[in-house]
């Protein structure tokens, strides 16, 4: 297979799913010999470019919101042109919108659209963000083609007007390097941490966002601490500290503070690897979703899961675990409770994930629908 020269492009690397994802696939696609940019609107922060690898070069389009649209989209226009990339390969709205109205037609032809949510017209947005889906609603027949992470946003964005035929999914990798179980490093992980055998940890993982659902998990987590002495529930993610304090407010007037330990963002895989290795029980309360990473990262560790029933998430937890409606805090805790005691081996349940979602397996076939892309804009 040839080297392809790939753009990346992306509104920035903060902690996400789509982010994650677009940095893992630059970095292993320059592992794989090609020859990656991978363009940001907004600059990055050093901790930020220090996560990727030398071998992918970094440009960003200096964006400020907005009001800068004009601005970054001719900026993007002209690098792309002087770069002539094979693969044009933006995420989400804002990245999408901008590729398909500033690239000439030449380009277009070599552009592929990451769609990483489903039912986002479904949930409250900001105006600028239900703009921004409406904006690409009505660009959607301009690139080559979409690549979906999940089969019910696939079939959300066909109906809502974009072309089944240009539609393909290829679900998000985890790092099965770092997400993983050992016994061993378990209990030594959990006595470092003072934590008693008895005791049992709920966690989830996702940005303090209103979309992640953590009032949702806050109130099961009221719900279970009621009637179950031994548990603790471990929230790891970063958002606005106004948003922060909210929840903690709600953690308060629940009266499950005590039982609640806010570990913040975490931007190193390995540290929140190790807090899923200590926990029982994951849980993802989110009100919309994709094929959310958190839920493979947990499957990927061997954990059971309780999930919201949105996008590929029951798909996902298949038997390990199960799926209840988004919002409904009674339901969530009633399946925590059911799903946290039940006998189970983690080294099954991960090899059971791995069976239906091989990382490298699907890398090969992101990896073979760029080069069917980029080949086919050539011959035009």
């Amino acid at each position: 297979m040839e080297a392809m020269q790939i753009l990346f492009v992306i509104r920035s690397l903060d902690t996400g799913g789509a982010e994650r994802q677009c940095r893992s696939l630059a970095i292993e696609m320059a592992a794989r010999g090609h020859v990656v940019t991978l363009c940001t609107l907004a600059a990055l922060s050093m901790e930020e470019s220090e996560r990727l690898t030398p071998k992918v070069r970094v440009w960003n389009l200096g964006h400020e919101g907005p009001s800068s649209f004009v601005r970054s989209g001719l900026r993007l226009r002209r690098l792309v042109m002087t770069g002539a990339p094979d693969i044009i390969y933006s995420f989400l709205p804002v990245s999408n919108v901008l590729c398909a109205a500033f690239l000439p037609a030449k380009f277009r032809r070599r552009l592929v659209w990451g769609i990483r949510s489903s039912g986002m017209r479904d949930v409250k947005l900001t105006t600028f963000a239900r703009a921004a889906l409406r904006a690409e609603s009505i660009c959607a027949r301009l690139p080559a083609l979409y690549i979906a992470n999940s089969e019910r946003g696939s079939r959300d964005y066909v109906a809502n007007g974009f072309l089944r035929s240009k539609m393909r999914v290829v679900e998000n990798c985890v790092d099965t390097a770092i997400y993983r179980f050992e016994a061993e490093r378990r209990a030594l992980l959990r006595a470092n941490q003072g934590l008693a055998e008895t005791a049992r940890v709920v966690t989830i993982v996702a940005r303090l966002d209103a979309i992640k659902g953590h009032s949702t998990f806050l109130k099961a987590a009221a719900l279970v601490a009621r009637s179950n002495a031994d548990v603790e529930f471990w929230i790891i993610g970063g958002g606005s500290p106004q948003y922060s304090a909210s929840l903690r407010a709600l953690a308060r007037a629940h009266d499950v503070e005590a039982r609640v330990k806010w570990y913040g963002d975490m931007p190193r895989s390995h540290e929140v690897a190790d807090l899923l290795m200590m926990s029982d029980l994951a849980v993802s309360a989110s009100l919309s979703e994709g094929f959310p990473n958190a839920v493979a990262e947990y499957l990927a560790s061997g954990l059971r899961v309780v999930g919201t029933a949105v996008g590929d998430t029951a798909r996902m937890i298949g038997g390990c675990g199960e799926s209840v409606p988004a919002e409904d805090h009674v339901a969530l805790a009633e399946a925590i409770v059911r799903q946290l005691y039940v006998p189970h081996s983690r080294t099954v349940s991960r090899a059971k994930f791995l069976e239906r979602f091989e990382p490298v397996r699907l890398v090969d076939y992101h990896e073979r629908l760029l080069v069917e892309v980029a080949t086919g804009a050539s011959r035009k």
